[in-house]
């Protein structure tokens, strides 16, 4: 399937789904809406390669813009009336006390010429997600032989006006405010309590805060299912729901990688279908995770367990070459599988429980002489990780470890290559089996 290079071609799945029995190719960027929570691709038919101009989602960004207003007209603004007869408009300041707008010929002002009394405030409505904003200002309210209008700036908490400043004292020139405005805030306003002053002037109102901008974002999709045969990536696959893997590998490179997002989980993974190559998995909890990374014929999983449940982003990659240097730190470690190894980091530093698995295609027979090793770049050996915390079980992370079913696990505080090792002269391991 393709959709065409032009902003007119999108195909936006909905909550339907679709199932694809060749390559896949977008040709514009947002030319594909795959996100929608009930919406799956399913590769179900030949080999087929992915090529993806890239997804645009409204993406939640701080420091934006919400608004600026020099007053050209009150649109962005809802005026109501408490008592009086005065208005809130907009013009080059008052009639009165010879003042003018703060810049560009024109500002939001009011007053009354008269002991009248009048009260009234413009509001504005503050937009989703409505979080870390401020608003900044400048005002004016002149003193007419000792009478001074009032001015009060406030907030909507969605149930009362919560006072943010109150200005009853004269103020002769222009000057400047800025507020923080609390989270969950809906409107904020101006409100006027004249008193046969020169009026008040406001100008130049900037609120900024959170906003959701459209933006180009990784090629994104909701769920893939592949129950054919092998998928290439030609550009980057993000999945914030499910990825399950029944039948058929996904090959991936260093730049063109699986990401599984934080919240999204994979279903399924074995020698017949797994991630040929680099992936990535984002994780905000404590929960173990399974990335199963293998090099197309075999999958050689890695089990990650965050020690906290700070966002960290894991990567981890499957190599059927021996590492570059086989030396052991004797004391520990007799030997590590030759011909293999793991390479797996992460962005943040987290710390994690890591475990490697084997079954029958990895010759164990002493499973209690097993040994997460790690490659030691200070000491230039592999040496044998956190001694204290290696642990044994199946492969499941549950019971006991067989010769042919089993899992060694340790506390990891640092990163660079994994292996599997042995304490003894047992164990022959793999030599790309």
């Amino acid at each position: 399937m393709t959709t065409a290079n032009t902003a007119s071609c999108v195909l936006d799945l909905a909550a339907y789904d679709l199932s694809l029995a060749g390559d896949l190719t977008v040709g514009y960027e947002g030319g594909l809406d795959a996100s929608d929570a009930s919406c799956a691709i399913t590769f179900d038919g030949s080999t087929s390669t992915v090529t993806h101009a890239g997804s645009q989602a409204n993406v939640l960004t701080g420091g934006q813009t919400l608004l600026s207003d020099s007053y050209s007209d009150l649109s962005n603004w809802t005026e109501t009336h408490v008592d009086g007869s005065a208005s809130w408009t907009v013009g080059d300041g008052s009639g009165v006390g010879s003042w003018s707008a703060y810049s560009g010929g024109s500002c939001a002002w009011i007053q009354e010429n008269s002991w009248t009394n009048s009260s009234d405030y413009i509001s504005y409505d503050l937009p989703s997600p409505q979080t870390n904003m401020t608003i900044s200002y400048y005002y004016i309210n002149k003193s007419w032989s000792g009478d001074i209008d009032q001015l009060i700036v406030a907030y909507y908490n969605g149930t009362s006006w919560v006072t943010l400043a109150t200005y009853t004292s004269a103020t002769e020139s222009w000057t400047s405010a800025s507020h923080s405005i609390p989270d969950g805030a809906t409107k904020v306003r101006f409100y006027s309590n004249l008193d046969y002053g020169y009026g008040i002037g406001v100008d130049d109102v900037v609120i900024t805060g959170d906003a959701y901008v459209f933006s180009s974002i990784n090629p994104t999709f909701n769920e893939i299912v592949v129950n054919g045969s092998d998928i290439t990536l030609a550009d980057k696959m993000d999945i914030t729901g499910t990825l399950t893997l029944t039948t058929g590998d996904i090959t991936t490179d260093a730049t063109n990688k699986v990401t599984i997002k934080s919240g999204g989980s994979i279903s399924g993974g074995s020698d017949d279908s797994h991630i040929n190559g680099p992936m990535d998995y984002e994780t905000a909890a404590t929960t173990e995770v399974t990335l199963p990374i293998g090099d197309g014929t075999r999958c050689r999983p890695v089990y990650i367990a965050p020690a906290t449940s700070s966002a960290e982003t894991w990567s981890a990659k499957y190599a059927d070459a021996a590492y570059g240097n086989m030396t052991c730190n004797g004391g520990d470690i007799d030997h590590v599988a030759p011909e293999i190894y793991w390479d797996v980091s992460n962005a943040n530093g987290e710390e994690c429980t890591l475990g490697l698995s084997w079954n029958s295609t990895i010759l164990v027979d002493v499973p209690a002489d097993m040994i997460l090793a790690h490659w030691d770049d200070q000491g230039s050996t592999w040496e044998k990780i956190n001694a204290g915390t290696q642990a044994l079980t199946g492969a499941d992370g549950t019971g006991s470890a067989l010769p042919d079913d089993g899992r060694i696990s340790a506390y990891v505080d640092a990163y660079s290559p994994f292996n599997l090792g042995s304490g003894s002269g047992n164990n022959p391991l793999p030599i790309d089996l």
